[in-house]
């Protein structure tokens, strides 16, 4: 895990968490209940992982499993009155989804190479 973790772009991984996370909280003034479910639930980290892996290059999913830690970590730190059902729930859409949006990169790549 060690050797896993010294190869991983930590740029990459912070880039894609803002382009996923960060920025959209700009919107979540405007966003109704439904759509800030939506785009923190599945978007950002569909997003998130896209960018950390094609930013990185190496290792994509990862880097998209990196983006979705650093994502549940800064939101766990924020929101932190949920049941540990919503929790769990929540980890696990959001790693799937990370990884889903490396992938898509990873396939994207592999098909125009």
């Amino acid at each position: 895990m060690r050797a896993v973790l010294r190869h991983l772009d930590w740029q990459a991984v912070f880039v894609g968490f803002v382009g996923g996370y960060a920025v959209p909280i700009l919107l979540a003034c405007v966003m109704t209940h439904g759509a800030w479910l939506l785009w923190f639930w599945i978007a950002a980290p569909i997003v998130g992982g896209y960018l950390a892996a094609r930013l990185a290059a190496k290792l994509p999913l990862m880097h998209g499993l990196a983006v979705a830690v650093l994502g549940v970590a800064i939101f766990a730190i924020v929101i932190s009155s949920r049941p540990l059902v919503t929790w769990v729930l929540w980890e696990a859409i959001t790693v799937a989804c990370s990884i889903f949006g490396a992938w898509i990169w990873r396939e994207h790549q592999r098909r125009t190479t």
